[in-house]
């Protein structure tokens, strides 16, 4: 009950902070670039629901959390999110070119640093 209750209260604070974020874009980005940044987060979630482990449910279904659980899955989140960098950054040209909009390259350049 502790840990659903936990995982639900970091699904709210998340969701909330997306909210915020995308209320303040909108109202410092003209519609373009407003356009230009939907593209970017969703070629960055693509890769993120892709990758994604099940590390967490795995912790909080697991009956006892020894040091080397825990460890592991640390590990295998940094590596998660290092390979994600990589990767959208090694991809960004061609999602640039892709969607003929060459300002997205350097958008997506930066924002594949957040995973990591």
């Amino acid at each position: 009950m502790v840990g659903a209750g936990w995982m639900i209260l970091w699904r709210v604070a998340t969701r909330l902070l997306g909210f915020g974020s995308t209320l303040v874009l909108a109202r410092a980005l003209v519609p373009a670039d407003f356009g230009l940044v939907a593209i970017a987060m969703t070629y960055l979630a693509a890769f993120d629901a892709f990758s994604i482990f099940g590390l967490q449910d795995a912790i909080i279904r697991a009956p006892d959390h020894d040091r080397a659980l825990l460890d592991t899955a640390f590990t295998l989140s940094v590596l998660r999110g290092l390979l994600n960098t990589l990767v959208i950054a090694g991809t960004a040209p061609i999602a640039a070119h892709f969607s003929d909009e060459p300002r997205l390259l350097p958008l997506l350049l930066v924002l594949s640093l957040f995973p990591a």
